[in-house]
């Protein structure tokens, strides 16, 4: 967003950036930096700067609220991806395909539904049921990635840490997250998906950031996801269902409702709504027509 601004309003300045913390993906870093002037050098600088008086106003201005969601959506759509791989790293990235039985040529869709194993094991002393109505079950991408295999495509499972397999013998469904998982090839596959079938999770940025059409399956942070859907997206969010009514929720009750800007389980618990995943048939029916 930041580099997308910075070209759109032709601003002249040198702006330096430092990491802090450990990198969600190495290979992101790496990307990162050769886009972002970045020295280690600049951490005292910028903690020496905060003691300044008016020492904020020397700072890189990166809000992203949601009233900068809209504009961020837009400029994605107008400007390409500021990333890019080395030729020693496509090189890399087409023999990681080679390796999981992908033939030169053959497009490839990358798919991800997010569960709990991730942040159970990365930081196990947390409590993350809060964040449990964001799951989906990754058996329900199924019909939908068989179908793209009968389409010409190689289906490819993604994720860093999965709490189960895929369950399938066809060879082009591949369980990438299970088998061949690394964090090369976590950007390199779904920079080079022809589209990416994602569920609410950091990996679907990676998917934006490479301009990639996106079909936002089991959407629950409807404030973020739908308003930051680019023009070839497609979403389809999880159905919310009334207990005191025994009904579903409409669309416009939602958009007009807390439900809109949830972000906790025990939010959605305390106005009466439990969000139900997409089916198997919602989830093939939306990917055959982005495909299409």
């Amino acid at each position: 967003y930041y580099l997308c601004r910075r070209e759109d309003e032709g601003k002249k300045s040198l702006d330096l950036f430092c990491r802090s913390g450990e990198a969600a993906n190495v290979q992101l870093l790496e990307m990162w930096s050769r886009a972002l002037p970045m020295s280690h050098l600049v951490w005292p600088l910028w903690k020496l700067n905060a003691l300044l008086p008016g020492g904020k106003g020397n700072e890189v201005d990166l809000p992203l609220t949601n009233a900068d969601y809209a504009r961020c959506r837009d400029l994605f759509a107008a400007q390409k991806t500021h990333l890019s791989f080395t030729p020693e790293e496509e090189a890399e990235g087409r023999r990681g395909l080679r390796a999981m039985g992908v033939p030169d040529g053959m497009p490839v869709v990358c798919f991800h539904a997010r569960d709990a194993a991730f942040l159970e094991k990365t930081n196990p002393t947390n409590n993350w049921r809060y964040h449990d109505f964001r799951d989906s079950t990754i058996g329900r991408f199924l019909p939908a990635a068989e179908e793209l295999t009968r389409r010409g495509f190689a289906a490819i499972r993604m994720g860093a840490v999965v709490a189960e397999p895929l369950k399938t013998t066809n060879p082009f469904v591949i369980d990438y997250a299970s088998r061949h998982r690394t964090e090369f090839l976590d950007i390199y596959l779904v920079a080079k998906c022809a589209f990416f079938i994602a569920s609410n999770s950091g990996i679907a940025d990676v998917a934006a950031t490479f301009r990639k059409p996106q079909l936002l399956t089991n959407v629950t942070q409807f404030f973020g996801d739908v308003l930051l859907a680019g023009p070839k997206d497609v979403f389809i969010p999880k159905r919310l269902w009334l207990e005191k009514e025994s009904r579903w929720m409409t669309l416009a009750e939602l958009a007009a409702s807390p439900a809109w800007e949830i972000r906790r389980a025990d939010q959605l618990e305390a106005i009466g709504v439990k969000m139900v995943e997409n089916t198997p048939e919602e989830i093939l029916e939306a990917a055959i027509e982005l495909e299409e």
